[in-house]
């Protein structure tokens, strides 16, 4: 392998690793957002009980 050839790897191992990040940002923000939901619910039904208000 040459050096270019070399760079081009690492460069295209460095996008994919980039990328793969970005992708398990989004899904923990997405599941984050989808939890708090959740809990926003919770806390009306609990208040809606008469339970910690």
């Amino acid at each position: 392998m040459t050096a270019f050839e070399a760079m081009v790897v690492s460069d295209a191992m460095t996008a994919s690793a980039a990328t793969e990040a970005t992708a398990a940002g989004r899904t923990m923000a997405v599941e984050a957002d989808a939890m708090a939901v959740i809990m926003d619910e919770a806390g009306a039904v609990m208040v809606g009980a008469g339970i910690g208000s």
